[in-house]
């Protein structure tokens, strides 16, 4: 009764015989437990507009329809659902609470509700989220990425083609970084070791010699024939 008496309900005098059906009607002082009508009906003939949306919904075509209370304390008229409780969302909605936890919106702390039921074209019972709940966070920056196209920018995510090309490219330059340096006897002339190849610059060194100090094989040999 407490909670009842500082509720919106409690304040317009919505009493308890408005929620609470007896069921005796024609006793005015039942002796039997009052029944609890949790259709959206009751709810509906004061929240009109809130029960037209609903009855667009999921929750409320469902196999199992989800009712007003299920979502809403019903003596406080309060949401079950709130910031960082996500809990009655989750007990229908479990695969896609856990990847929403992968998003920018979880990281920023939002519910459900932030995107589910914040809208102004309708009262949010029909949980569609409308392009006008993107605009109240994004605003003008919703549409970034169309400036960024029509300023010629390439933001076209990387074919596959192209990720194994770049691979490839890295795999090939680490091979070459990480390759054995060739042993001597490979940098010879025809395979020979590369120390062999410095006798014949040795015999052009002793050639060279022998000419400086006049003592050419050759012209003696002319010498010896005259």
């Amino acid at each position: 009764h407490a909670e009842w008496l500082g509720s919106t309900h409690g304040d317009k005098g919505v009493g308890c015989v408005n929620c609470h059906q007896l069921e005796d009607e024609n006793n005015e002082h039942p002796t039997v437990a009052y029944t609890i009508d949790k259709s959206g009906e009751v709810c509906g003939a004061c929240h009109l507009n809130e029960h037209n949306d609903w009855e667009l919904s999921a929750h409320a075509n469902g196999e199992n329809p989800i009712a007003c209370v299920d979502c809403h304390y019903p003596h406080t008229q309060e949401q079950r659902i709130g910031n960082g409780n996500n809990n009655i969302c989750e007990n229908c909605h479990e695969d896609e609470l856990m990847d929403s936890h992968d998003s920018t919106h979880f990281a920023a702390g939002m519910s459900c509700l932030d995107c589910h039921k914040n809208t102004e074209k309708n009262t949010g019972h029909t949980f569609d989220v409308a392009s006008d709940t993107c605009v109240l966070c994004h605003g003008q920056d919703a549409h970034t990425a169309n400036a960024m196209l029509e300023a010629g920018i390439d933001i076209s995510p990387a074919t596959l083609e192209q990720r194994l090309g770049v691979e490839a490219g890295e795999a090939m330059e680490e091979e070459r970084e990480t390759a054995v340096s060739p042993t001597p006897t490979s940098q010879g002339i025809v395979g020979l070791p590369a120390w062999m190849a410095i006798f014949p610059i040795l015999g052009l060194v002793v050639s060279g010699a022998w000419v400086v100090l006049g003592k050419d094989p050759g012209h003696r040999h002319e010498d010896k024939q005259r």
